[in-house]
């Protein structure tokens, strides 16, 4: 059965003594939902934990004077549930990432139940990922990603971040950086799959201790 939810919200806001801040929290049944997929450009840091629970969570904080721009639109489509930030009509960020970090800044974290297939997509954030997961994708630009406990394939690209993981023992990976370094701690017998790379960033490939 076809279930389809289209969700455009600016989120209320609070201001005091010049600090401007509005929350956003989501919840979802996650009967029948195989797969998250997180395209957040204008995300600075975006953290998600699997654990045994039955329910997909979502808090979103955003901070700074123009807090009152972010748009964020979910859709539950079948068995997928997109994410999606973007910014007002007319509204123009600032260029420089410094400059636009001053201005509004914007922190994700989910709770997600075990065994989903995950992919993430974001120019600016860094990503943080804990649990066990069917696969997860993770496409990133400027910020680094850090898998922490981490059980299933994985598919992790960064341009200029570092990626480090401490993985279980059942899990292998590799790695390859073209301008960076390279450590690899893991199996090459295990079950399961972590794909590496990035441009410019250095690489650590961990067990969970």
């Amino acid at each position: 059965m076809l279930k389809k939810f289209v969700f455009i919200l600016l989120i209320s806001a609070f201001a005091s003594e010049g600090f401007a801040q509005k929350i956003l929290e989501r919840e979802w049944d996650a009967e029948g939902v195989e797969k998250l997929f997180l395209r957040c450009n204008s995300v600075y840091q975006i953290s998600i934990t699997s654990e045994k629970t039955d329910k997909i969570l979502v808090h979103t904080e955003v901070a700074g004077e123009n807090y009152e721009q972010l748009l964020l639109a979910t859709e539950l489509k079948n068995d997928k549930l997109t994410i999606e930030t973007s910014y007002a009509p007319f509204f123009k960020p600032e260029n420089d990432k410094l400059a636009a970090h001053k201005i509004m800044a914007i922190e994700m974290r989910l709770v997600i139940p075990e065994g989903l297939q995950v992919s993430i997509e974001s120019k600016l954030a860094s990503v943080e990922v804990e649990g066990s997961y069917r696969f997860l994708s993770v496409a990133l630009e400027e910020g680094n990603c850090e898998l922490q406990n981490f059980k299933g394939d994985a598919s992790l690209q960064t341009k200029k971040g570092d990626i480090i993981v401490f993985a279980r023992t059942d899990v292998s990976g590799t790695g390859l950086s073209t301008n960076g370094t390279v450590e690899n701690h893991l199996d090459f017998n295990g079950s399961l799959l972590i794909e590496a790379e990035s441009i410019y960033g250095n690489i650590r490939l961990l067990q969970t201790k």
